[in-house]
Protein backbone atom coordinates (compact mmCIF):
# COMPACT_ATOMS: atom_id res chain seq x y z
CA UNK A 1 0.00 0.00 0.00
CA UNK A 2 1.39 3.60 0.40
CA UNK A 3 3.92 3.88 2.98
CA UNK A 4 4.73 7.37 3.98
CA UNK A 5 8.14 8.23 4.67
CA UNK A 6 8.44 10.74 6.79
CA UNK A 7 11.65 12.20 5.34
CA UNK A 8 10.09 12.34 2.06
CA UNK A 9 7.12 14.56 3.99
CA UNK A 10 9.56 16.89 4.90
CA UNK A 11 11.34 17.48 1.83
CA UNK A 12 8.42 17.67 0.14
CA UNK A 13 6.67 20.33 2.66
CA UNK A 14 10.30 21.78 2.48
CA UNK A 15 9.87 21.99 -1.58
CA UNK A 16 6.71 22.87 -1.46
CA UNK A 17 7.09 26.28 0.62
CA UNK A 18 9.94 27.03 -1.27
CA UNK A 19 8.46 26.59 -4.70
CA UNK A 20 5.43 29.03 -3.35
CA UNK A 21 8.40 31.14 -2.04
CA UNK A 22 9.83 31.38 -5.12
CA UNK A 23 6.48 31.73 -6.98
CA UNK A 24 5.24 34.49 -4.90
CA UNK A 25 8.66 36.29 -5.16
CA UNK A 26 8.77 35.81 -9.28
CA UNK A 27 5.17 35.28 -10.28
CA UNK A 28 2.34 36.21 -7.63
CA UNK A 29 3.91 39.77 -6.57
CA UNK A 30 4.30 41.05 -10.40
CA UNK A 31 0.70 39.06 -11.01
CA UNK A 32 -0.60 41.07 -7.94
CA UNK A 33 1.13 44.23 -8.85
CA UNK A 34 -0.08 44.33 -12.57
CA UNK A 35 -3.78 43.06 -11.63
CA UNK A 36 -3.54 46.32 -8.81
CA UNK A 37 -1.89 48.74 -11.41
CA UNK A 38 -4.85 47.55 -13.97
CA UNK A 39 -7.28 48.41 -11.23
CA UNK A 40 -6.14 51.82 -10.62
CA UNK A 41 -5.85 52.06 -14.23
CA UNK A 42 -9.13 51.40 -15.03
CA UNK A 43 -10.42 53.80 -12.14
CA UNK A 44 -8.85 56.27 -13.49
CA UNK A 45 -10.16 55.63 -16.85
CA UNK A 46 -13.90 55.51 -15.11
CA UNK A 47 -13.08 58.46 -13.53
CA UNK A 48 -11.57 60.38 -16.50
CA UNK A 49 -15.12 58.85 -18.43
CA UNK A 50 -17.10 60.86 -15.26
CA UNK A 51 -15.57 64.04 -15.95
CA UNK A 52 -15.42 64.18 -19.29
CA UNK A 53 -19.27 62.92 -19.32
CA UNK A 54 -20.06 66.13 -16.96
CA UNK A 55 -17.67 68.48 -18.99
CA UNK A 56 -20.12 67.31 -22.21
CA UNK A 57 -23.09 68.05 -20.10
CA UNK A 58 -22.28 71.01 -19.05
CA UNK A 59 -21.32 72.22 -22.67
CA UNK A 60 -23.97 71.02 -24.36
CA UNK A 61 -26.27 73.08 -20.86
CA UNK A 62 -23.99 75.87 -22.14
CA UNK A 63 -25.18 75.38 -25.72
CA UNK A 64 -28.77 75.20 -24.96
CA UNK A 65 -28.62 78.92 -23.14
CA UNK A 66 -26.45 80.17 -25.83
CA UNK A 67 -28.96 78.75 -28.35
CA UNK A 68 -32.24 80.11 -26.26
CA UNK A 69 -30.27 83.21 -25.98
CA UNK A 70 -29.88 84.03 -29.56
CA UNK A 71 -33.77 82.66 -30.55
CA UNK A 72 -34.67 85.33 -27.97
CA UNK A 73 -32.29 87.86 -29.50
CA UNK A 74 -33.90 87.07 -32.71
CA UNK A 75 -37.52 87.13 -31.31
CA UNK A 76 -36.66 90.84 -30.02
CA UNK A 77 -35.16 91.99 -33.40
CA UNK A 78 -37.78 90.33 -35.40
CA UNK A 79 -40.15 92.33 -32.61
CA UNK A 80 -38.44 95.82 -33.11
CA UNK A 81 -38.47 95.58 -37.04
CA UNK A 82 -42.23 94.43 -36.71
CA UNK A 83 -42.42 97.66 -34.33
CA UNK A 84 -40.88 99.98 -37.02
CA UNK A 85 -42.31 98.67 -39.76
CA UNK A 86 -45.92 99.31 -38.00
CA UNK A 87 -44.63 102.85 -37.33
CA UNK A 88 -43.37 103.59 -40.39
CA UNK A 89 -46.43 102.52 -41.74
CA UNK A 90 -48.75 104.82 -39.58
CA UNK A 91 -46.27 107.46 -41.05
CA UNK A 92 -46.67 107.29 -44.28
CA UNK A 93 -50.63 106.85 -43.90
CA UNK A 94 -50.56 109.99 -42.05
CA UNK A 95 -48.43 111.94 -44.26
CA UNK A 96 -50.78 110.47 -46.94
CA UNK A 97 -53.80 111.96 -45.48
CA UNK A 98 -52.57 114.94 -44.58
CA UNK A 99 -51.03 115.51 -48.35
CA UNK A 100 -55.07 114.53 -49.69
CA UNK A 101 -56.22 117.00 -47.34
CA UNK A 102 -54.47 119.68 -48.61
CA UNK A 103 -54.95 118.79 -52.02
CA UNK A 104 -58.77 118.85 -51.51
CA UNK A 105 -58.22 122.05 -49.48
CA UNK A 106 -56.14 123.35 -52.46
CA UNK A 107 -59.35 122.46 -55.19
CA UNK A 108 -61.96 123.51 -52.49
CA UNK A 109 -59.98 126.90 -52.73
CA UNK A 110 -59.15 126.74 -56.58
CA UNK A 111 -62.90 125.69 -57.14
CA UNK A 112 -63.62 128.47 -55.07
CA UNK A 113 -61.80 131.60 -56.59
CA UNK A 114 -62.82 130.13 -59.92
CA UNK A 115 -66.65 130.16 -58.89
CA UNK A 116 -66.40 133.87 -57.53
CA UNK A 117 -64.32 134.88 -60.56
CA UNK A 118 -66.84 133.49 -62.84
CA UNK A 119 -69.80 135.29 -60.85
CA UNK A 120 -67.69 138.47 -61.02
CA UNK A 121 -67.01 137.77 -64.50
CA UNK A 122 -70.73 136.90 -65.44
CA UNK A 123 -72.25 139.83 -63.15
CA UNK A 124 -69.76 142.30 -65.26
CA UNK A 125 -71.05 140.76 -68.74
CA UNK A 126 -75.05 141.14 -67.28
CA UNK A 127 -73.50 144.66 -67.03
CA UNK A 128 -72.33 145.22 -69.80
CA UNK A 129 -75.25 143.74 -71.42
CA UNK A 130 -77.69 146.07 -69.62
CA UNK A 131 -75.64 149.39 -70.42
CA UNK A 132 -75.52 148.21 -73.75
CA UNK A 133 -79.17 147.43 -73.93
CA UNK A 134 -79.88 150.44 -72.03
CA UNK A 135 -77.69 152.39 -74.15
CA UNK A 136 -79.32 151.20 -77.49
CA UNK A 137 -83.16 151.78 -76.38
CA UNK A 138 -82.03 155.32 -75.03
CA UNK A 139 -80.40 156.34 -78.53
CA UNK A 140 -83.76 155.16 -80.05
CA UNK A 141 -87.53 155.77 -79.16
CA UNK A 142 -89.14 153.52 -80.74
CA UNK A 143 -92.42 151.52 -80.09
CA UNK A 144 -92.19 147.60 -78.35
CA UNK A 145 -91.81 145.91 -80.92
CA UNK A 146 -88.57 147.41 -82.09
CA UNK A 147 -87.70 147.87 -78.52
CA UNK A 148 -87.72 144.08 -78.08
CA UNK A 149 -85.81 143.09 -81.49
CA UNK A 150 -83.02 145.60 -80.83
CA UNK A 151 -82.26 143.99 -77.46
CA UNK A 152 -82.44 140.30 -79.08
CA UNK A 153 -79.95 141.92 -81.45
CA UNK A 154 -77.61 142.97 -78.80
CA UNK A 155 -77.80 139.62 -77.02
CA UNK A 156 -77.12 137.92 -79.85
CA UNK A 157 -74.66 139.88 -80.99
CA UNK A 158 -73.07 139.86 -77.21
CA UNK A 159 -73.26 136.01 -77.48
CA UNK A 160 -71.14 136.11 -80.60
CA UNK A 161 -68.31 138.46 -79.11
CA UNK A 162 -68.17 136.11 -76.33
CA UNK A 163 -67.81 132.99 -78.84
CA UNK A 164 -64.59 134.50 -80.24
Amino acid sequence: MLDLNPGMMVWTWITFFLFITILYKTALKPLLTSITNREDSIRNDLEEATRQREEAEELLARHKKMVAEADAEAQRVINEAQDLAKKSREEIVQKAREEATQVVEKARQEIERQHADAIKALKQDVVDLAIGAAEKILTQAIDKNAHKKVIDEYISSMQKSHKN
